[in-house]
């Protein structure tokens, strides 16, 4: 949207600039009239309007996100309208993008839509199950509340995505520096050191002939490896992500992998029961949380219990019982816990603290997966480098035994 400067004259005489947003100079002139203020000079601001062009390629930061959510709960406790509070953080933000996004919820908004409406236009920056809480709370009159739910729980679901990416990059960094240490001892060192003897392939020892098959390898092949390894690491994620076989295979390998696929169940329960319970909380039936809840997963595995659930519910049955006929990704306390909030009608608390007790496993999982990581890594690199050092230095002690 562009800026427009103006300048004005307070009571005191003295002249003053500020910018407004407005699609049109026209449109500037009559906000500023509704604000009572008369412009001595009014035109746009072309720096900015630069710098709101170079935005289209800047994005929404997951922390933005979040200071949007607060900013406008706290706003909207503290009296003022829901269209005041998005149009006063659109006028603070610095971030052109969300200047921009913040400024169409508001034309919308001013238009008669629904602020739930308004955010379905928007997609790409707003998940299911956000838009459903929203469309819930402006329903039950509780809008600020489920903004300030939303944020606690964005919150705890960045820290918990973070841990659980820190699991997978640190093996992959471990195995980057293990796999560049031994092409330079195969392909550099190695070679060098061997050719210092001028032996005959036939009489060096049986392990350094070994040695030598895999340096020759490398150092014919360096070229096809460093360009050919990236390559499949791109279509092997091209697979994963856009065939519905590589998308099974690696979602089963996501719940099997030792630890890591407990780390991965415990994420998704997590998810399952924050999402499913803030749903609940906020008013929206069951049926429709639990479509928001498959809407928001995708691991196909876990998404047949969440499918399988809401058969259930949908023929009159529980929550619990389609639950313990997959023990093997949800824990059956899990399905205990749902029980007791059923018999109870505590349903949304019982998921509250299911949700957090999770949450507390992911961060314990993840601590275990880091920590086994480290040493299987170093042990990995010092049995690897042993055997070079020792397929090294065996033509060594096999003259020295020739001469004594």
């Amino acid at each position: 949207m562009p800026t427009f400067k103006y300048t004005t004259q307070d009571g005191a005489g003295r002249q003053r600039s500020d910018t407004v947003y407005a699609d049109s100079m026209l449109a500037a002139k009559q906000k500023l009239q509704k604000l009572n203020i008369k412009p001595l000079q009014l035109e746009l601001d072309e720096g900015v309007a630069k710098v709101g062009r170079e935005g289209l390629l800047s994005r929404i930061s997951h922390h933005e996100m979040l200071t949007f959510f607060s900013s406008i709960a706290i706003a909207i406790n503290a009296g003022g309208s829901l269209r005041e509070s998005l149009q006063a953080f659109a006028d603070q933000t610095t971030n052109p993008k969300l200047r921009s996004l913040l400024e169409d919820l508001v034309r919308l908004i001013e238009s008669g839509k629904s602020f739930s409406d308004a955010l379905k236009t928007h997609p790409k920056e707003f998940s299911n199950d956000f838009i459903s809480l929203m469309a819930a709370g402006e329903k039950a009159g509780t809008l600020a509340e489920m903004l300030q739910d939303y944020a606690s729980y964005s919150e705890k679901q960045a820290k918990i995505r973070a841990k659980a990416r820190g699991a997978m990059i640190y093996p992959l960094v471990m195995a980057s520096v293990a796999a560049i240490v031994v092409l330079i001892l195969t392909t550099v060192i190695f070679p060098k050191f061997i050719a210092s003897f001028n032996i005959p392939f036939e009489q060096l020892p049986v392990l350094t002939q070994y040695v030598s098959i895999v340096s020759g390898f490398f150092i014919d092949n360096i070229g096809k490896i460093i360009l050919g390894f990236p390559l499949i690491i791109g279509a092997l994620v091209w697979w994963t992500n856009n065939t519905p076989t590589g998308k099974r295979v690696l979602h089963w390998v996501q719940f099997n992998a030792p630890v890591f696929g407990t780390l991965m169940r415990q994420f998704y329960i997590s998810r399952f029961a924050h999402v499913l319970g803030g749903q609940l909380k906020g008013g929206v039936p069951g049926l429709s949380a639990l479509k928001v809840v498959r809407d928001v997963t995708d691991n196909i595995y876990f998404q047949k219990v969440v499918d399988d659930v809401i058969d259930s519910i949908r023929s009159g049955g529980t929550y619990a019982t389609p639950l313990r006929k997959h023990s093997k990704i949800v824990p059956p306390i899990v399905a205990l816990m749902f029980s007791i909030g059923e018999k109870t009608g505590s349903i949304a608390e019982v998921l509250e603290k299911v949700g957090n007790y999770y949450d507390d496993q992911v961060a314990a999982t993840t601590e275990v997966l880091v920590s086994l990581m480290e040493p299987i890594m170093i042990v990995f690199m010092g049995i690897t480098v042993t055997i070079i050092a020792v397929s090294m230095f065996l033509p060594i002690f096999n003259m020295t035994k020739m001469i004594n």
